[in-house]
């Protein structure tokens, strides 16, 4: 990481825990903003995905390259835009209980799955369209494929 870059600060996201299919511990995360209009939608009865124009959601599985980098925005390739509904991403290291932290932007809601090259598998529904954390560990953290439905 650059000596110019500076880590972004997490304190305004709530956490939520979690475990891949190998028993391995890590964290989703949304905003406090997210989290409220999650609440009070369960409140009302219910959350409603967001989908595409024609009604429907399709299945992805999409094979990427995504290294650890800075803190800095990527913008996603125009398969993961239109077939995942990712605009952009951060994939980085960070100081303190996690290793790293992925962080991303989606248009639709999907139940993704980001798959790095140690392989482990992280699992993040997103309830709503907005910013979307995972704070994870892993001996190689690259993503190398997502996956949604």
């Amino acid at each position: 990481m650059s000596s110019t870059s500076q880590l972004p600060n997490l304190d305004h996201i709530v956490w939520t825990k979690a475990t891949t299919e190998s028993g391995k511990n890590y964290e989703v995360g949304v905003t406090k903003a997210a989290a409220e209009i999650r609440s009070k939608a369960i409140a009302a009865g219910g959350l409603k995905p967001i989908v595409r124009a024609n009604g429907v959601k399709e299945e992805f599985s999409i094979f990427i390259d995504w290294p650890v980098g800075d803190s800095e925005w990527k913008t996603t390739s125009s398969q993961v835009q239109n077939d995942a509904a990712i605009t952009k991403y951060k994939l980085y290291e960070y100081d303190g209980y996690w290793k790293y932290v992925l962080h991303f932007v989606n248009t639709i809601h999907y139940d993704y799955q980001f798959k790095d090259a140690s392989p482990d598998v992280y699992t993040c529904d997103t309830w709503t369209n907005d910013d979307h954390y995972i704070r994870f560990d892993s001996t190689d953290a690259t993503m190398k494929k997502i996956m949604g439905r």
